[in-house]
C-alpha cells in the first residue's frame, strides 16, 4: 500500500477559512506566533473518539502558553459532530463543514494522495506558520507532549500528573 503524502516539514502552511461550530470564522493564518495541532477527525473513526479527550486535556493545560488545537471535520453532519463533541465536553475550536471547499482542504492540500482518506490526521504548526510534523493515527500522550515540548511548554503528562523524562 501507497503511503500517503503529506506536507513537508519546514514548508509553509496553507491557509484555509471556515467557520467554527460555535459560529467563529477559524483562519489558520491568525494562529501565527502560536503553535497549532490541526486535527483532522470523522465520528466513526475509532481512534478520533480515542483521541479527542486527550486534546481537549492537552487543550486546556497549555491554551494559556499558546497551544491551540484546531479539530476539522469535512466528512459528517453538524448535529451528529456536535453531539460527539458535546459528550466530552471540548472547548478547542472545530471545523464541522462537509461541503467540497472542506473536503478539498483535507483530500488535496493536506493529505494529497487520491482515495486516501484516513484519519485521525495531525498536523503541528510552528510559531511562524510552518509544519513542523505530520502523523496518520493515534499516538501516544507522551510522544504528542514530547513534540510540543520542543516549542518551550512544560512538559508534564495531562492525564496522570507524571513527568517524562
Amino acid at each position: 500500500m501507497a503511503k500517503a503524502e503529506l506536507l513537508k516539514p519546514n514548508t509553509p502552511t496553507p491557509d484555509f477559512e471556515f467557520k467554527g461550530l460555535d459560529g467563529s470564522i477559524i483562519k489558520l493564518s491568525d494562529y501565527l506566533g502560536k503553535v497549532v495541532l490541526l486535527n483532522f477527525w470523522r465520528v466513526g473513526c475509532p481512534a478520533c473518539r480515542e483521541e479527542i479527550p486527550q486534546l481537549e486535556m492537552m487543550y486546556r493545560k497549555y491554551k494559556d502558553s499558546g497551544l491551540v488545537v484546531i479539530g476539522f471535520n469535512c466528512s459528517d453532519d453538524t448535529d451528529i459532530a456536535f453531539d460527539l463533541l458535546s459528550q466530552f465536553s471540548v472547548s478547542y475550536p472545530n471545523i464541522v463543514n462537509n461541503s467540497s471547499q472542506a473536503q478539498d482542504v483535507y483530500f488535496h492540500i493536506y493529505q494529497t494522495l487520491p482515495g486516501f482518506s484516513a484519519v485521525p490526521l495531525n498536523y503541528i504548526i510552528d510559531r511562524e506558520g510552518k509544519i513542523f510534523d505530520a502523523w496518520y493515527g493515534l499516538i501516544p500522550e507522551d510522544s504528542l507532549l514530547k513534540k510540543i515540548h520542543q516549542f518551550g511548554f512544560k512538559l508534564a503528562c495531562v492525564f496522570d500528573k507524571k513527568s517524562i523524562k
